[in-house]
Parts: C-alpha cells; structure tokens; sequence
C-alpha cells in the first residue's frame, strides 16, 4: 500500500481532531477516530458520553426482557442467560442490504431460511 501525502494529511487532521474532541458538523460523516472505552465516542455535541463504557445507555422506551432457556431471562440482575442463539438479531442487523432486510425475508425456523 502507497500513502501519498494527502492521505497522510488526512489522517492527521484526523488525529488531531480526535484530540482534541472537536465536534463534527453532520454527525452522519465518518471522520474522527474513536477511543476504545467509548468516551468522547459520540460526535453529537453533549453527548459526550453516550455508548462509553460503564455508562447507561439512554433508553427512548421501557425495556422489554424477553425469556431465554433453562428458566432465564434478560431481565435478570445477575448469573448467566442460556440462549442457543444469541447472536440472531446481531446477525439479522448485519445482513441487512437492499435486498435482504428483516422485513423482506422470512422468520428465521419456519424452514425457509
């Protein structure tokens, strides 16, 4: 790979931005460079903290626990949650394109998945 001198240009600028917890105009651009504990990861201004470790994430509703396997349930405070598949919804996010969304395909286990 060939880094030319704008790339370099770029990615200090981007560097320095992310030093200096500059907020980004349209929070919808990649720009900035994230910290690993989440802190000054949210680029809207006042939101400092969003999505940083140890930190509540901001609810818009009540939560809703659904029951897992084994007698458990998300809503628990403490032990372990057996789920065989918790990976579904993350996966179903992911797979999303303009094609495939969770709308347009079938519910997962009715044999057409």
């Amino acid at each position: 790979m060939l880094l030319i001198r704008s790339d370099l240009d770029f990615i200090l600028a981007q560097i320095l931005s992310s030093e200096a917890h500059t907020p980004i105009g349209d929070p919808s651009l990649p720009f900035g460079i994230r910290t690993v504990s989440g802190a000054g990861n949210s680029i809207v201004t006042g939101h400092y903290d969003y999505g940083a470790a140890d930190h509540i994430f901001p609810r818009l509703t009540d939560p809703e626990f659904r029951a897992a396997e084994n007698g458990t349930s998300y809503g628990q405070a403490s032990g372990m949650v057996m789920d065989s598949q918790p990976r579904t919804i993350s996966n179903l996010i992911v797979d999303q394109n303009g094609e495939t969304t969770p709308r347009r395909s079938p519910p997962m286990g009715t044999g057409t998945d």
